[in-house]
């Protein structure tokens, strides 16, 4: 699966956000009864922002990142956990102030 973001205006300050690229891959199976497991990779890529027509040098990267999660089913509703680890990160401007990607653990609970 993969996903693009291509951004079609610029907010009142000037400032166009980056085009986004990603591709995720994932496995998922039982664990025991209303417990399932989960597990993917993905590859991230953002290019450069803009303001006011000026590169923006604290936008762009590129990041390998894999992620695991528990997914809880029962009659009441589902919960997720999930947690996200960048395996290798590279910013594409050294001078800027990029964005680094960190871990990550989110819960979820829906009805």
């Amino acid at each position: 699966l993969g996903t693009l973001s291509l951004p079609l205006y610029s907010n009142q300050h000037g400032f166009t956000a980056p085009p986004e690229l990603s591709f995720y891959s994932a496995r998922r199976g039982p664990l025991a009864e209303n417990w399932i497991w989960s597990t993917g990779l993905s590859a991230r890529l953002q290019g450069f922002g803009e303001w006011n027509g000026t590169r923006d040098i604290n936008t762009g990267y590129g990041a390998l990142v894999v992620d695991g999660g528990l997914i809880w089913n029962s009659s009441a509703g589902r919960l997720i956990l999930g947690v996200t680890m960048p395996l290798i990160q590279e910013v594409w401007e050294e001078t800027g102030d990029t964005f680094k990607l960190g871990p990550s653990l989110a819960v979820s609970f829906s009805l």
